[in-house]
């Protein structure tokens, strides 16, 4: 998988301090000439805290032998890590500015796998007791200049390989001379001809000289740069909120950047409220967080809450996926909606963690846009291109208090059942939140098969190839509710039949559209006539129709469309199903096109 370029990456390494430093080619301290590290894009670099380390330690422990992990570790007090492009979980682990290793998840084998680089060879040297294999003397040349270990050149190996792992090739007197696949199971590696590993990485590559520096060095070292970096942001607030002169509004989701994003409002020194949405499907550890900042900065945080909306809706649109993301709208944009359309009726400015470095979307958005949702809202991003790295700094150098989850090894903070998300990280969510992980679980064996879960194939309703060639069959969740069964052209222009009658809700909800009206058992709305199973027309107005009229059967309540509406027309009943005041209604036509029911 190719990685997308979202910016820069401007991390460099300083051995003399033996620190990274944000920006720059020469150490703000030192003075002396930086080392590029190489990362692979976009570059979202993190610090592992310790929980973490002993983590990867016990992963690489299980596979290389009991202490491998701890030596090669060793007594680094600054080690990064990197996420970086794959199937799931693809993480570079970096120390003195070199990446050690690279540790993966794999679909096929369900387990995390990590794969040494030369660098760290001389780290784990006479620790090897588990996937490893024994190179000929003869082989070794063919190795080290970029052959892959043939079968008929293996003296010998350890018993618990299989096919695929990750393994270590060393030679006769045990020197490790390369890392990389295996190509067979333990009883067939050293069999016939073939391969037997194919080689990764080769050769001995000498280590950085070890710094005693910690991640207090780190900070002294990037002081002014955290510095100039936060009076930029503080000033680029102060005049965007001195600009549009409205009322200000930080979202805080419980994460590292919008952290950043209110710690960066409050030294701004302008009145503001912070919201923290509550989707419903936040880790318990979030919501508790979220009460401690509040506690920290002595602030009122408001939280709006979705209640139980995505366990409502995934009873209408089934599992969300990553090219069927129902959910946001429906527990995140829907609820925030209804909320600035009661408390901010004239508009607000949001100021919002948001990163390029994130993905393509936000790389593109730029640091200021007006909120396609909401259009009286103007979002504003003050952190817009910081890196991942200068947000830890940010938050180490003003002692800010983190999110308990990110110590334990979570790259982001969200939904906890969020298909973005990786298959290498259940394990780690159903650790925190079991009661949680457990209950989506059960909502995904209604739909799926146990190892289609195990997989993740849940997470596209048209899964990648990469998918598809790990499961040769993947259930499909079928669409609910009203849909057409088929298209005919007619003298009004376009006929459509459907599974369901459009005149049960058709004086609720097509005002819109114009005066309805009934003519025995038909209703006429202008030049549209819809009859017991059918709606027929021009075929724009028809399209219209039908939207219209299966946000009257299917609406969850969401409510994104009432921003939309400039007279306020627009209404959720008791039911919270939408409802259209007709003597309110413009027949303006912006709520239409919005409608997750529709969109998904």
């Amino acid at each position: 998988m190719t990685a997308p370029y979202l910016g820069r990456i401007r991390y460099r390494w300083c051995h003399n301090c033996g620190v990274p430093v944000l920006r720059g080619d020469t150490c703000p301290r030192c003075h002396r000439k930086l080392e590029k590290i190489e990362l692979s894009p976009p570059g979202e670099v993190k610090p592992v805290f310790k929980p973490e380390i002993d983590w990867i330690a016990s992963i690489i422990d299980r596979d290389y032998g009991a202490g491998v992990g701890k030596k090669f570790f060793g007594e680094e007090r600054i080690v990064l890590m990197n996420k970086a492009p794959g199937e799931d979980r693809v993480d570079e682990i970096i120390m003195r500015g070199r990446i050690y290793a690279v540790m993966r998840y794999d679909l096929k084998k369900d387990k995390f796998m990590v794969l040494f680089h030369p660098v760290s060879f001389g780290r784990i040297q006479n620790a090897i007791s588990g996937h490893y294999v024994v190179a000929d003397r003869g082989a070794i040349p063919s190795i080290l200049s970029g052959k892959n270990l043939m079968r008929p050149g293996v003296l010998d190996f350890s018993d618990d390989i299989e096919k695929d792992d990750y393994v270590i090739v060393l030679d006769e007197e045990d020197n490790i001379i390369a890392s990389g696949v295996a190509k067979a199971d333990s009883d067939e590696i050293s069999k016939g001809k073939g391969v037997a590993v194919k080689v990764k990485y080769r050769g001995f590559e000498r280590e950085p000289p070890r710094q005693s520096a910690s991640w207090r060095t780190f900070i002294e070292v990037n002081k002014q740069i955290i510095r100039d970096i936060e009076s930029r942001s503080i000033a680029e607030i102060r005049k965007v909120i001195e600009k549009y002169r409205l009322p200000v509004v930080v979202s805080f989701s419980g994460g590292k950047d919008s952290l950043v994003a209110l710690a960066l409002t409050i030294e701004a020194g302008v009145p503001f409220e912070a919201v923290f949405l509550d989707t419903g499907i936040e880790f318990p550890q979030t919501v508790e967080y979220v009460e401690r900042v509040s506690r920290y900065f002595n602030i009122k945080i408001t939280t709006v809450k979705s209640k139980d909306r995505f366990w409502k809706g995934v009873e209408y649109f089934g599992p969300p996926g990553r090219d069927y993301r129902w959910c946001c709208k429906l527990v995140k944009t829907g609820p925030i909606t209804r909320y600035y359309v009661k408390e901010y009726p004239n508009g607000a400015l949001t100021i919002i963690g948001q990163r390029k470095y994130e993905s393509s979307t936000r790389r593109h958005a730029g640091k200021l846009w007006r909120n396609p949702w909401t259009p009286k809202q103007i979002s504003f991003s003050p952190i817009q291109e910081w890196s991942s790295l200068e947000i830890w700094a940010y938050i180490m150098y003003k002692g800010l208090p983190i999110n308990e989850l990110y110590v334990k090894g979570f790259y982001r903070i969200g939904c906890y059942l969020c298909p973005a998300g990786e298959v290498g990280d259940w394990e780690k969510i159903k650790e925190e939140y079991p009661e949680g992980f457990e209950r989506w679980i059960n909502v995904l064996r209604k739909y799926f098969t146990d190892e289609e879960i195990k997989k993740g194939a849940w997470r596209w309703r048209e899964p990648p190839v990469f998918m598809k060639n790990i499961l040769r069959k993947i259930t499909r969740v079928e669409k609910r509710g009203l849909e057409i069964i088929t298209r005919l052209g007619s003298d009004k222009g376009i006929r459509i039949k459907l599974n369901r009658d459009p005149r049960v809700v058709a004086y609720r909800t097509l005002h819109p559209l114009g005066h309805v009206t009934s003519k025995e058992d038909i209703i006429v709305v202008n030049s549209i006539v819809l009859g017991e199973d059918y709606i027929e027309g021009p075929k724009d107005a028809v399209k219209n129709a039908f939207e219209l009229v299966k946000r009257g059967y299917e609406c969850v309540g969401c409510g994104i469309c009432l921003g939309y509406c400039p007279t306020g027309a627009l209404s959720l009943e008791r039911d919270e199903k939408i409802a259209i005041n007709p003597e309110l209604c413009i027949r303006c036509q912006r709520c239409l096109g919005v409608c997750p029911v529709i969109k998904f």
